[in-house]
């Protein structure tokens, strides 16, 4: 962002400010399947969280 107010949260939100120039990155859509074990979640869990880590990357 060029310009932007962070907020005092956990997540330390970012709101750009008005005018201000923003850059949005959109992937590929990530399809979760249905997972039956505990196992089998957290390696979709992982899957999201790789795809997403990415996208931050690429900045």
């Amino acid at each position: 962002y060029s310009s932007c107010w962070r907020l005092k949260s956990w997540d330390r939100f970012i709101l750009p400010r008005p005018f201000s120039k923003v850059r949005v990155l959109i992937g590929r859509p990530h399809r979760v399947k249905a997972a039956d074990t505990p196992e089998a979640l957290e390696a979709e869990r992982l899957a999201l969280q790789q795809t997403m880590m990415a996208l931050v990357e690429m900045r």
